[in-house]
């Protein structure tokens, strides 16, 4: 029980995930108007096994510079506790911050305005053993639903912060907008991205 409970599967609880979701919006909220490049072409291949609860999404997209500055450095923001892989021609990974999910690839030679790199890469939800709690609701045998969400996602995340008043008092953050506080336990933070898949 220990081996499946601590050593296969993390046990990250509430207060835990709060900590994260403070020290992300502290140290990378100011990298949230940095100038990224856009996705204007992708293509999925994704294989379900509910039976397993695994999935595997593997993407190819075209990022292009649509700005009128070379772009050096673009930041990834992973979802939390899948196997993620990345490759981005004629770019290296820089920096990796896999506490927050936060990955930094530099490219060899800026990005020009216009130019495209190719990226693919490769999520996998691999549920294993016995698990302290359902770790991803998303595949089911009776009811799988995902959405691109999946992916890495280009930059800062704003979905990810505390938006709860009190809360956010609470760490000395700045106010929010006041929209309602998307949570693990709610909506999941990544519930609000665009494309959704249903199984």
């Amino acid at each position: 029980m220990y081996y499946n409970t601590q050593v296969l599967n993390e046990l990250t609880g509430s207060h835990e995930q709060e900590i994260r979701q403070v020290e992300y919006e502290k140290k990378y909220k100011t990298t949230e108007k940095d100038q990224l490049p856009s996705i204007t072409d992708i293509q999925y291949e994704i294989d379900v096994f509910p039976e397993r609860r695994q999935l595997v999404m593997k993407g190819k997209q075209v990022l292009q510079n649509k700005s009128e500055q070379p772009i050096n450095t673009v930041a990834f923001t992973l979802m939390p506790n899948l196997e993620t892989t990345i490759d981005i021609a004629g770019a290296q990974r820089e920096s990796v911050d896999d506490r927050l999910g936060v990955w930094t690839y530099k490219f060899d030679t800026p990005l020009l305005p216009g130019k495209n790199a190719q990226m693919n890469y490769e999520v996998k939800i691999l549920s294993q053993g016995i698990e302290n709690g359902v770790s991803h609701v998303e595949v089911n045998q009776n009811g799988t639903f995902f959405n691109n969400s999946l992916a890495p996602s280009i930059g800062y995340a704003s979905g990810r912060e505390l938006t709860n008043p009190r809360t956010r008092e609470k760490y000395s953050l700045t106010k929010s907008d006041g929209f309602p506080e998307l949570s693990r336990e709610s909506a999941e933070w990544w519930a609000h991205q665009v494309i959704g898949a249903k199984m």
